[in-house]
């Protein structure tokens, strides 16, 4: 299979391993202390909560740039996605191809564009709508609402990311020897709490993931934004 049309079932289905950014990573961390001294016990109640508002789904514009070799983008990807109540376009901005996705009174009309490999294919999904659809930008993205409670999870300070100010949090996992595996830090929005930044790195300070809000827009998208200049392929009907 060729790489642009490998990186696009990746871009849709991958299921990524998020690591210490993932909130049902089952260890548990602790906070990481100069050798040969005691764990320290972090009062957590001293981070601030985080704010969870899920009112942007059904409507946003986001950029994000993405790195994750175990998720085959191997070097840094700009991803774009644009959603509505009836559409949502996923575009991997450095390749240059999409998926579309229209709801119609037929169903779910799904279009997919390699040009690098002439794919040009059209389906329909009957008994489907956009909301079935899952988003990349959403589930990378996702915060517990318990998170910064959480005796693994120190609060840093704020900074903003794609202009928005965001809470920054750093959090570290130890393996049973008590030697650490990962540390990550992660930028969470303070309006939305969705996480806008988040980089990983493993035991041997490599950044094994991560990825970083640029642009971010809610509320005005319309259908019309959304829907991509068609016109000019042939699509075939796929099976």
């Amino acid at each position: 299979m060729k790489k642009s049309i490998a990186l696009l079932l990746s871009l849709i289905f991958v299921l990524l391993a998020f690591a210490a950014c993932s909130n049902d990573d089952e260890t548990t961390p602790t906070r990481v202390v100069p050798t040969g001294v005691d764990s320290l016990v972090v009062d957590t109640n001293q981070n601030p909560q985080i704010n969870i508002n899920n009112n942007w789904w059904l409507n946003y514009y986001a950029v994000f740039t993405y790195f994750c070799p175990a998720a085959n983008f191997k070097t840094d990807t700009v991803i774009s996605e644009k959603k509505t109540a009836n559409s949502f376009i996923v575009s991997n901005l450095s390749e240059g191809y999409f998926k579309y996705y229209a709801d119609t009174e037929q169903g779910l009309d799904e279009y997919v564009v390699v040009p690098a490999d002439l794919l040009f294919e059209h389906r329909l999904v009957p008994a489907a709508s956009v909301n079935n659809v899952n988003s990349m930008f959403m589930k990378i993205t996702a915060v517990a609402e318990s998170f910064a409670s959480g005796e693994n999870v120190i609060y840093t300070g704020s900074e903003m990311i794609a202009n928005r100010n965001c809470q920054l949090y750093m959090q570290r996992t130890f393996n049973e020897s008590g030697e650490q595996d990962s540390v990550a830090y992660l930028w969470i929005d303070a309006q939305y709490g969705f996480c806008s930044k988040c980089i990983t790195y493993d035991a041997n300070g490599e950044i094994v993931m991560s990825w970083e809000l640029n642009e971010f827009r809610t509320g005005d998208i319309t259908d019309a934004e959304v829907k991509p200049d068609l016109s000019s392929y042939n699509f075939v009907e796929a099976e």
